[in-house]
């Protein structure tokens, strides 16, 4: 319970390995260290390696509060834990972009909630090599798992992401050498989930996805054809990595498809 009535903190426990704080509220020199002491208490334990920090509900910060993100971000960093950023609203954003907070903390694409409820009905794992040959496998591999679970147009729509995305990790990690890129689909009753990792450097997590005429493209179409998506920094036990995640829905059926504008 928080001392003022218009802010509150939430820690929560979301894996054995992860935790997530919730800030709600005004962000000031009055509440910065209940963050803070939210942080301590999330990680207080040596198995905790990945935290996500949600300010979607902050409505004000000031100079003390982005001092206290800073400090979580520095503290994490020491720690080894993967700290994820959700942002708050714009006017509060750029409020953090004017501190140069935004440069020093890696905000997730604004619709990477947790991963989905339901039980998934089967997961595969796969590691590909860093090769040209790898995004053709990827293809076969969802083709093959995926050709009896749902219809053509979905099926297209998954085999294109996925192919992006390990198109990504093929050509643009500069200091990946060449450690294998992880696949993994997860299958619901409703919808897939598709994870491709590698160990790279990543990409600003911050910037909106666009189709430039060099690279981007991927992520432009995972933005417009995915129903969920985001990428976030990982320690593994492979060291470090970066996982760009999606998710598609099935249609419900005999459901009715827009046509094209």
């Amino acid at each position: 319970m928080s001392s003022r009535p218009d802010f509150e903190v939430i820690v929560e426990r979301t894996a054995s390995d992860a935790r997530l704080i919730q800030v709600r509220g005004e962000l000031d020199s009055g509440t910065c260290e209940e963050l803070i002491e939210a942080f301590q208490q999330a990680v207080a334990q040596a198995d905790v390696a990945e935290l996500t920090l949600d300010l979607r509900g902050i409505t004000f910060v000031d100079s003390k509060g982005t001092r206290a993100i800073i400090m979580i971000e520095q503290s994490a960093a020491e720690r080894g834990v993967s700290l994820v950023v959700m942002p708050p609203p714009e006017q509060v954003n750029q409020l953090l972009r004017t501190a140069g907070v935004t440069e020093r903390v890696e905000p997730s694409p604004a619709s990477a909630p947790p991963p989905r409820d339901s039980e998934f009905t089967e997961r595969v794992e796969l590691e590909l090599p860093r090769d040209p040959l790898s995004p053709g496998r990827a293809r076969a591999e969802i083709r093959e798992l995926m050709s009896r679970r749902t219809d053509q147009d979905e099926l297209a729509n998954l085999v294109l992401l996925t192919s992006e995305l390990v198109t990504n990790a093929v050509v643009h990690p500069r200091c990946a050498g060449q450690t294998p890129i992880g696949l993994r689909i997860t299958t619901y009753s409703d919808g897939v989930r598709v994870e491709v990792e590698d160990a790279g450097e990543g990409f600003d997590m911050a910037a909106p996805a666009r189709a430039a005429s060099e690279g981007g493209r991927g992520l432009f179409l995972v933005d417009r054809c995915a129903a969920k998506w985001g990428a976030r920094r990982a320690q593994t036990e492979r060291g470090p990595r970066f996982r760009v995640w999606f998710e598609l829905d099935w249609r419900e059926p005999g459901a009715v498809v827009a046509a094209p504008e």
